[in-house]
């Protein structure tokens, strides 16, 4: 799939407006002539209530256009257009590190207005973000100027009412241009143009600019706040993917180390919380004080007496009685690591 740029605008103004778009000019190389850079479409009525703009363009396969064009506003009362376009792809890159040339196509005017040749094959040799345009010996520079002949970038096929060429120049005989989009975009409110309007320096500088080769990412947000400015606030990836921001904006992303500190916190956290659960599960875990296994309770004396009128005498086999306390947490833990738990001797206590 073909990458794209995607710019979605947020209208806070408190005022309904209307967005144009148009590119920075190319590198174009030998220089042309004449160029000129147009307003490519306008994004009409967006509410001031919050109301967004949405767009995408392709950044690498685009259209070479040539043609006549009358360069005058909309407005005026004469406009005329006779363009044939072609799709052209960008130099780019192959994994391995291999430049793939771009598109080069042959601009021909067998008649009053210059084509692209459809019999004339001609080898990519477009550089690195570029493609060319080769025109023949089949015009003079005079008849380019008088007919108004052009050479420009569109980033559509078809160029309809509210779409239009985003460069247009005047061509010179027997050239070779290498064309080098810009990768800068720009915004701006104005109500009283529309697309194919030239890009006048007042414009540009009250619009809001976007290089995407300075920034990480092909998708943008932009606000149009309440002071009638217009500003990229964030890339709309910035939840994922780790940027460069402001001292108000979180980092999107944790660090390794970090996932580690939380895994092996949940575990030990988990493991104590078991560990205390079954340890005041137990017998007597809410016992209060340190008692010991085995109690004994104060000897009871018993003695014998004569009931036909004998002397009365003591008894000697006075006994003591044992009694055995109910084990505890503690004498568990205390004897658990013992083989055998043996129960203390009886106890006897003997009078004289």
């Amino acid at each position: 799939m073909d990458p794209k740029y995607s710019v979605t605008i947020c209208n806070q103004s408190g005022v309904t407006q209307t967005y144009v778009v148009f590119s920075g000019p190319p590198t174009i190389n030998p220089a042309p002539h004449l160029v000129q850079t147009n307003v490519m479409f306008v994004l009409r009525e967006v509410a001031g209530d919050g109301g967004q703009a949405y767009f995408t363009m392709p950044s690498t396969s685009l259209f070479a256009i040539c043609g006549t064009f009358d360069g005058r506003s909309k407005h005026d009362s004469l406009q005329f257009e006779v363009l044939d376009s072609v799709p052209v792809k960008l130099g780019t890159r192959a994994d391995d590190g291999t430049l793939i040339y771009g598109t080069t196509c042959a601009m021909v005017v067998p008649h009053s207005s210059p084509m692209f040749s459809e019999t004339s094959p001609t080898t990519p040799s477009g550089g690195l973000g570029s493609f060319c345009v080769r025109t023949k010996k089949d015009f003079t520079a005079k008849q380019a100027v008088a007919g108004r002949f052009v050479v420009g970038l569109s980033v559509s096929a078809t160029l309809i009412e509210d779409i239009g060429p985003s460069v247009l120049c005047t061509p010179l005989p027997n050239e070779r241009y290498t064309i080098t989009p810009s990768s800068k975009l720009y915004i701006a409110a104005a109500k009283d143009m529309s697309s194919r309007d030239p890009i006048t320096e007042k414009l540009k500088e009250q619009a809001c600019e976007i290089d995407f080769s300075r920034l990480e990412s092909s998708s943008v947000l932009l606000v149009h706040n309440s002071s009638n400015e217009i500003h990229v606030q964030a890339p709309l990836n910035y939840m994922l993917e780790p940027r460069q921001s402001s001292g108000d904006n979180c980092p999107s992303t944790i660090s390794g180390g970090a996932i580690a500190g939380i895994v092996i916190g949940s575990i030990a956290g988990t493991l104590l919380i078991l560990w205390l659960w079954r340890i005041f599960r137990l017998p007597g875990a809410w016992s209060g004080g340190d008692t010991s296994d085995v109690s004994y309770r104060a000897p009871v004396i018993r003695s014998s007496t004569s009931t036909r009128g004998r002397k009365k005498r003591r008894r000697s086999g006075a006994y003591g009685d044992y009694v055995e306390k109910p084990t505890t947490v503690r004498s568990v833990r205390r004897y658990r690591d013992r083989d055998d738990l043996r129960r203390p001797a009886k106890v006897y206590m003997t009078e004289v």
